[in-house]
């Protein structure tokens, strides 16, 4: 069980690696970038970390979401989306 919980956080560990790499080059060559499973890497290696059989590594559970590019990108979205727009000066309804 040891085994195959350090075998997906590797996993998940190569996946977040890989995603921070799209983002260097897509800012290095300006284009846009495209995120491996995005969300995937950071909840799955925060679950092995909660319920990983070695118990010293559970309180440490939040770093694979702090680490996942992905989650990072989409929290500032989310905090967004229920916000309102001002309306604007010309507009009849304000």
């Amino acid at each position: 069980m040891v085994t195959a919980a350090n075998i997906l956080l590797g996993l998940c560990a190569l996946f977040a690696v890989l995603n921070w790499g799209s983002i260097v080059v897509a800012v290095r060559t300006k284009t846009s970038t495209s995120f491996a499973p995005p969300f995937l890497c950071g909840l799955i290696g925060a679950a092995v970390l909660a319920f990983h059989p070695n118990d010293s590594l559970h309180p440490y559970f939040w770093v694979a979401l702090v680490l996942d590019p992905s989650i990072l990108a989409i929290v500032p979205a989310l905090m967004n989306k229920n916000r309102r727009t001002p309306k604007a000066a010309n507009d009849p309804d304000a």
